[in-house]
């Protein structure tokens, strides 16, 4: 599933137009997040849901009427919402899904239409909508049982559905619906839990795709209607056909490729090319490994990247040479081979800086010197000489805690260069060039 964004009111403009006036085939397909106020004050617990008699979209094959979510008449959508819109917030804590969020509708001349969305890092959706009703679909791990609600939707109100509330009730069924079971093992035949196992299709309504992780037999379970899916897991993908009503086991082994576990997992990227140039392999994680599956045979290099939330390297733009980080480094060349497991361990020295100056003319300065200091620390300042080697200054620290630090080089006691470095794990080059 792939995220994009758009400008707010074109957004805004389409998400109103799923009510009311947009003319679209069930192709319509996917949207983006509506950008609305994130201070949404808590809400009460949702009232009781009311029956209605009114039956789904022509899409549908559900017989239970469906529920009505009604807008909380104490909360407004925040100051920078719409105030001719409503806000429809779907919280998914406490759920067993994907957080894969289905909003349905009829416009004006009867076409059906429709948006998808998976919640995000807070774990929930939200929307701005024109007022009237929506029906609002959701899935529980795998497909395993499907849900409905009608939402309705108030202008400059809010609309809080959550999709754990014991109250909502699954849907009954598709006739006919198979299943499909997965198993994920490695090349010794162990179970590989915590797989990412993809299914892609008409899964339920629409084409999207299902993911689920692996339980402790490497195993998951797939309820969906007959038809021809992908299967995806690390970099292998297999199509099936399935029948209606019927069941079947698919058994996704390393028999004719290999795998690559990397232990322990440091923050940062990982990544395995192969060496004729092919494309890079997509990693896994597992209890603080990083496991690439499904490897074809042949020559890789693995490479590892420092990178972390919790500093902003920002790119050079002009004559700014930006933040400098640590090096990418190469921990590995290695042959995988079919049905064998190559297991690397990265443990990596110290984080350490490591400076290169380039000075017009070192020679008429009396004393170069580095001096290093921990952003917002600045005033435990380490000083480090500059020695000549070359027709460059060089210097090395020692081992460093990890952080953000600010490098000045001064010449005879002047500041003539500042730059920033990020210091984790082992070597961060810093090339400072002086005018």
């Amino acid at each position: 599933m792939r995220w994009w964004t758009v400008p707010a009111l074109l957004l805004a403009f389409v998400a109103g137009y799923l009510l009311g006036t947009m003319s679209a085939g069930p192709e319509a397909g996917h949207a983006a997040r509506a950008p609305v106020a994130r201070d949404i004050p808590a809400l009460p617990a949702a009232p009781p849901p009311l029956p209605t008699g009114v039956g789904e979209s022509a899409q549908a094959h559900d017989a239970a009427p469906l529920e009505v979510i009604l807008p909380d008449r104490a909360s407004t959508a925040g100051e920078d919402a719409d105030p001719e819109q409503g806000t429809l917030v779907v919280d998914f804590n406490g759920f067993e899904g994907s957080g894969l969020v289905r909003l349905e509708s009829t416009d004006v001349e009867g076409n059906y239409n429709f948006m998808e969305q998976y919640a995000d890092e807070d774990v929930q959706t939200f929307y701005q909508l024109a007022p009237g009703q929506v029906v609002v679909r959701w899935e529980s791990r795998g497909a395993m049982r499907r849900f409905a609600a009608r939402a309705r939707i108030e202008a400059g109100r809010v609309t809080l559905l959550r999709a754990a509330d014991p109250r909502h009730v699954p849907l009954p069924d598709p006739p006919g619906l198979a299943v499909l079971d997965v198993r994920v093992a490695g090349p010794d035949g162990q179970a590989l839990p915590d797989t990412a196992v993809h299914l892609g299709g008409a899964v339920l309504e629409g084409q999207h795709w299902v993911s689920v992780a692996a339980d402790a037999e490497g195993r998951v379970r797939f309820r969906v209607r007959g038809g021809s899916y992908e299967v995806q897991a690390g970099s292998r993908t297999e199509k099936v056909s399935i029948e209606a009503g019927e069941r079947r086991t698919l058994e996704l082994g390393h028999d004719t490729c290999g795998m690559v576990v990397v232990n322990p997992r440091l923050e940062g990227m990982y990544s395995l090319p192969a060496r004729d140039g092919g494309s890079s392999m997509e990693p896994g994680y597992h209890d603080g490994s990083v496991r690439f599956l499904f490897v074809p045979a042949g020559s890789y290099e693995l490479w590892y990247d420092f990178s972390s939330a919790e500093f902003v390297r920002f790119p050079a733009m002009g004559n700014d040479p930006g933040t400098a980080g640590p090096d990418r480094r190469l921990l590995a060349t290695l042959e995988v081979r079919p049905g064998r497991a190559e297991r690397i361990e990265h443990r990596p020295e110290p984080g350490f800086l490591e400076v290169e100056v380039d000075a017009p003319a070192p020679a008429r300065v009396t004393r170069w010197q580095m001096r290093v200091s921990r952003q917002g620390d600045e005033g435990s300042a380490l000083d480090y000489g500059l020695a000549s080697d070359g027709g460059a200054l060089r210097a090395r620290t020692g081992a460093m805690p990890k952080g953000k630090y600010n490098v000045e080089i001064l010449a005879d006691g002047r500041v003539v260069g500042k730059r920033n470095a990020i210091v984790a794990h082992g070597r961060t080059q810093l090339d400072v060039k002086l005018h």
